[in-house]
């Protein structure tokens, strides 16, 4: 999605992960409180208004 709104490959980094058997890969999933009467975007909203704030900020207007 971000490459197609970009227009140009987007660059993502990956971490490696250490090995072993006591690896815990496990995601503590928390809802924000002060989020809740925000409005929310899908991800093409949010990517878009994203790519809008870095063109403003760089002049690219």
């Amino acid at each position: 999605m971000a490459e197609r709104l970009f227009d140009r490959p987007v660059p993502v980094a990956h971490e490696p992960v250490a090995a072993g058997p006591n690896v815990d890969l496990s995601v503590t999933s928390r809802v924000w409180t002060d989020l809740a009467s925000s409005p929310f975007l899908n991800i093409e909203e949010g990517i878009r208004a994203v790519r809008s704030d870095l063109r403003y900020r760089l002049g690219l207007n």
